[in-house]
């Protein structure tokens, strides 16, 4: 699981100090001027803590609900981050609640690149930008878990990117992505259908230009059109499910 930590800045003290007990008063002694030092950031409290973590559990769900089929799980996140996440924006409302009226999942997953634009407008406004621990990048491998693993690797450190805004969490991802493969030979015996294999061409394309993507609304924008790709590729290549 990502742990997300936020610096916690702790209030300057000032201190004065007076004389002692029967110390000698001389005449005043005028002093020039102490610059003073400009005042610390707020302390960030606990509760703001767990509210920001809340967000990015739900968002984090809310791509893994897209990614597996779940629309009907995707909708009640996107309406808990609309009506009931604290603090929440306007651009973050508008963002949850096209999320929550989409009709299929291509345009939820076309839209959550906006979600992640207004996480990250918010962040870079209050100047309260989340620290992220990366974990280690997944190995390398034939089978299609491995490859599969290794995009979901990229994809999380694209999303710090945005929501961060976050450049090394960014081109961590964008590095992931173009190294990536993408062979649908392991995901079926049989040959994969011509769409599957279409979106594949489209994800490395769009892994081409990752690198000169640049700006946080130009990263939002771009992280929608992967998902959607990702997604999209998914239902084409989706096992239907088993009987009991």
């Amino acid at each position: 699981m990502i742990r997300i930590s936020w610096l916690v800045c702790l209030a300057a003290m000032t201190w004065s100090c007076e004389s002692g007990p029967g110390a000698a008063r001389g005449p005043a002694t005028v002093h020039a001027p102490i610059a003073k030092a400009p005042p610390p950031p707020p302390v960030a409290s606990h509760k703001v803590r767990e509210q920001m973590w809340a967000h990015f559990e739900a968002a984090a769900e809310l791509q893994r609900a897209i990614a597996q089929g779940r629309l009907a799980d995707a909708r009640e996140l996107a309406t808990w981050l609309a009506t009931k996440a604290e603090p929440r924006t306007p651009e973050l409302i508008g963002a949850a609640l096209r999320i929550q009226e989409a009709p299929d999942l291509k345009t939820a997953a076309a839209l959550t690149g906006a979600l992640a634009g207004a996480c990250g407008s918010c962040h870079e406004a209050s100047k309260a930008a989340p620290v992220f621990v990366i974990p280690r990048e997944p190995a390398d491998g034939p089978s299609i878990e491995t490859q599969m693993q290794r995009h979901q690797w990229a994809a999380a450190r694209l999303w710090e990117g945005v929501i961060g805004p976050n450049d090394d969490a960014w081109f961590f991802g964008v590095q992931a992505m173009e190294n990536a493969k993408i062979d649908l030979r392991w995901t079926t015996k049989a040959a994969p259908p011509p769409e599957a294999v279409g979106f594949a061409e489209e994800l490395r394309g769009l892994a081409a230009r990752a690198p000169n993507v640049e700006g946080r609304a130009a990263r939002a924008e771009f992280y929608g059109t992967m998902l959607h790709t990702c997604a999209s590729c998914h239902a084409i290549l989706r096992s239907p499910p088993k009987a009991p």
